[in-house]
Parts: structure tokens; sequence; C-alpha cells
């Protein structure tokens, strides 16, 4: 798709949007927008990009752990963020997107990139429930929760960190 048609489809995109928006209660929009603290949205901006900058250290710290070396950190960055647009793939499995694109600037073989993906997930499932985990002793009746999210993280780990108890997870699903 050039230039053109991608402008022609983002400004009919917007068109659509802003019609629904205005055939909607527009008196409600303007409360909502007149009550609305500008500083929220800074806030949220910086706490975004704050994510996105640790989750790209993150990615550099696997790719050291890979020992793929010659990755200039721009073009590691756009790599990275490349990839978010296949985020919305189930299980956000379309970012393995960032091995493909790797393997074409970098010649660096897809199976050697694609476990970071996998990684990625781990960790970010793991911080989410350490999430929940704390957050659940600040509601009632949070703490059964948060002491099962706890349990989960801790079995997690326990799996990954233990060779032999990860083969005889595999060998029991196997069977």
């Amino acid at each position: 798709m050039n230039a053109r048609k991608a402008l022609l489809v983002t400004l009919l995109v917007v068109l659509v949007y802003g019609g629904i928006v205005l055939w909607g209660d527009v008196q409600r929009l303007r409360a909502v927008l007149a009550s609305y603290q500008g500083w929220t949205f800074a806030a949220a901006l910086a706490l975004a990009s704050t994510n996105y900058v640790v989750r790209w250290i993150k990615w550099e710290y696997y790719l050291a752990l890979l020992e793929i070396r010659g990755v200039p950190k721009a073009e590691s960055a756009t790599v990275f963020l490349s990839a978010f647009v296949m985020s919305i793939t189930p299980g956000k499995a379309g970012e393995v997107f960032k091995s493909a694109l790797l393997q074409s600037a970098r010649g660096v073989p897809v199976a050697t990139t694609a476990p970071i993906v996998i990684a990625e997930r781990l960790t970010d499932l793991v911080a989410l429930i350490l999430l929940v985990a704390l957050g659940g002793f600040w509601f009632p009746g949070g703490r059964l929760y948060a002491a099962a999210a706890g349990t989960l993280v801790a079995g997690v780990m326990l799996f990954v960190l233990s060779a032999r108890l990860a083969h005889a997870v595999i060998d029991l699903a196997a069977r």
C-alpha cells in the first residue's frame, strides 16, 4: 500500500470514528471532557513510555544472553517496537515478527530469537500475577487472591528453574 492510500484510509477511519462519536451523546462527551484532568493524560503517557523502555531493556538483555551482537541500539529499538503491530494476534504470537525482522536485517535465525518472545510472555505473566498478589492485599477478601497468585508465581518459578521438574511435567503431558 502506498503512502497516499494509507493516508486516505487513515482519514476515512478518523471520519467514521468522529461520526460515531457525534452520533452518540455529544452533551455527555462534552461533560466528560470538561472534567478531564490534563495531567492524567501526561501521567498515563509517561507510565506507558516507561513500560516500553523497560520492556526494550529486557529485549536487549535477552539478545545479549543469546550472544546476538552487532545490532545497533536504534535498529534493535525499531525491531522491538515494530513487533507491536502484531500484538493483537492470539497470545501475542505475532510478536515473533521481531525474529523475522532480525533474520531479514541481520541474518539471525528465527529459531534463535523466537524463544525470546516466549520468555517475554512468561515474565509478563509473572509480573501480572505479582501485581494481582500485591494489589490483593488492599481489597476486602483480596488476601485469598493474593495468596493464590503468589502460589502460582512460585509454581511457575519452580517449573522454570528446575529442569528435572519441567521434564517430568512434559513427560507426563506427553503421555
